[in-house]
């Protein structure tokens, strides 16, 4: 199975630590390079603070797929919004399971985890303070996947992404 990576994500580490920024929606980049600990320029508090800074969690992907169920469903989802680094096409979010391997550009993957909603989600603008707990409870095993890196490398945007045993 094969797809295409439409669209690279980052929250840049220096502007969360100047303004607090929560890093919702994350902001595109055309390429990546992509080590054992992560996305270059991406920074994820939580995985820094409280999972102290797990290779587990170093990648998020998330499909286009299921962005348009989310999007049937009422909610204005854009790829970036939910933290995912790395956007999807082709493959469809199930898939995608934990210990299934992909190539991406230069990049090897494992598939390490379901991603869990958190509060951070109501910095979106259509979800706010009012709608966190609803959104939270609507994304429940729909927010992505973790992934660790086995071997590291550039991807860009429209590289291919292809399972391998």
């Amino acid at each position: 199975m094969q797809g295409e990576i439409v669209r690279i994500s980052i929250k840049n580490h220096n502007k969360y630590k100047e303004t607090g920024f929560v890093g919702l929606p994350k902001i595109e980049v055309s390429e990546a390079e992509i080590n054992f600990s992560g996305v270059a320029d991406d920074y994820n508090h939580y995985r820094a603070t409280r999972k102290n800074n797990s290779p587990d969690r170093a990648v998020l992907l998330m499909t286009t797929d299921m962005l348009k169920q989310l999007q049937s469903e009422g909610w204005p989802l854009k790829l970036g919004d939910l933290g995912e680094n790395l956007s999807v096409k082709d493959i469809p979010y199930e898939f995608f399971e934990v210990g299934k391997k992909f190539n991406v550009g230069e990049v090897k993957l494992e598939i390490t985890e379901k991603c869990n909603p958190c509060n951070n989600l109501s910095a979106l603008q259509y979800v706010g303070d009012e709608k966190v707990m609803e959104f939270i409870k609507i994304l429940k095993n729909r927010r992505g996947w973790y992934a660790k890196v086995l071997k590291e490398g550039l991807v860009k945007k429209n590289d291919r992404i292809t399972h391998f045993e």
